[in-house]
C-alpha cells in the first residue's frame, strides 16, 4: 500500500467481524448521493439482481443531490423494497453488520475509507476498477472489480457474491486479514514515517554532495 494514498486506515475497535447467518442477502453501499458515486448504475443492476435473488436488499447510506432522480428510477423499476436510500447515518457499523457484501460504483475514487471499513467488517467488496480501488480490492481474493457504468458486470459480480455465502465469507475474511496486516492506522502511520525518513535521507545525501 502506498503511504501517500489518501485515506486514514480502518479502526479495528469500531469495525469488527460480525455473524450474518440466516440474514436476507444485503449489500451495503456507503457514500453520498453524488453523480460520481454511480448510484444510477447500482439501481439498474439491482433490477437484474432482484430477479435472481429473492428479498435482496441494497442499503444505501448517504445523502446528496441525486436523491430525487434515484427515487424516481427506483419507483419506475418497482424496487422500493429492494433499494433503500437511508440518508445520512451515524450507525455505519450496524449497516455493515447487516450486509453480506459492500459495493462502491464510483467513476473516480481515492483510497476509499468506505471500502476499508467494509473490509474491516469482513465484507467482500464489489468495486469499480478506478482510482485507488484496485489497491484495496484483489479480484478473487477479497472481492471483485468491474468497469464503471457497466450495470451488467456489476449485477453479475454481486450475484456471484450474494448467492455464495461461503465464498463471500472467505473473501471477507481475507479482506479483514489484509486490514489487520497492512491498513490499520498504526501500520499506515509506520508507512508514512518510513517514507518521510527516506525523503530526509535523500535530502541529506544531496546536501552533502
Amino acid at each position: 500500500m502506498r503511504p501517500g494514498s489518501s485515506g486514514g486506515g480502518a479502526q479495528r475497535t469500531r469495525y469488527g467481524a460480525f455473524r450474518r447467518a440466516g440474514q436476507a442477502a444485503a449489500a451495503a453501499v456507503i457514500g453520498n448521493l453524488w453523480r460520481v458515486k454511480g448510484h444510477r448504475t447500482l439501481v439498474e443492476a439491482a433490477a437484474e439482481i432482484a430477479a435472481r435473488i429473492p428479498r435482496v436488499k441494497f442499503l444505501c447510506a448517504g445523502e446528496g443531490p441525486e436523491r430525487e432522480a434515484l427515487e424516481k428510477r427506483i419507483a419506475e423499476l418497482g424496487l422500493e423494497k429492494t433499494v433503500h436510500l437511508l440518508g445520512h447515518r451515524l450507525d455505519i457499523p450496524a449497516i455493515l453488520a447487516r450486509s453480506r457484501a459492500a459495493c462502491l460504483c464510483s467513476s473516480a475514487e481515492g483510497l476509499s475509507n468506505a471500502l476499508m471499513e467494509a473490509m474491516a467488517s469482513s465484507l467482500p467488496i464489489v468495486a469499480t476498477s478506478v482510482g485507488g480501488n484496485p489497491e484495496l480490492v484483489r479480484p478473487g481474493e477479497n472481492g471483485l472489480l468491474v468497469p464503471f457504468g457497466d450495470a451488467r458486470a456489476l449485477s453479475t459480480a454481486l450475484v456471484q457474491l450474494l448467492s455464495d455465502p461461503a465464498a463471500a465469507a472467505e473473501m471477507g475474511r481475507r479482506g479483514r486479514l489484509r486490514i489487520e496486516s497492512e491498513l490499520t492506522l498504526e501500520k499506515m502511520a509506520e508507512g508514512h514515517g518510513a517514507l518521510y525518513r527516506r525523503a530526509l535521507d535523500a535530502s541529506a545525501v544531496r546536501a552533502a554532495a
